[in-house]
């Protein structure tokens, strides 16, 4: 890792552990956009595997926000 990459890898997690906590008090759009933020941080990174982990991740979300507008 450089510098630059820990620092990404480090703001990922913190923003996975934000989605986490959006998650458990079901403000989905809000846990949204930090696996939104986190994919970004994983694009900026090259790893592709992350990428796609959270860019699903962003999708659940979505899908529950719809699902909990609709009840």
């Amino acid at each position: 890792f450089t510098s630059k990459d820990e620092k990404r890898s480090n703001a990922r997690k913190l923003y996975i552990q934000a989605a986490g906590i959006y998650k458990a008090n079901q403000n989905f759009i809000n846990a949204a956009t930090a696996f939104q933020r986190a994919a970004d941080m994983s694009a900026a990174n090259k790893s592709d595997i992350d990428v796609a982990d959270d860019l699903s991740n962003v999708i659940v979300m979505q899908l529950k926000c719809d699902n909990f507008d609709a009840a």
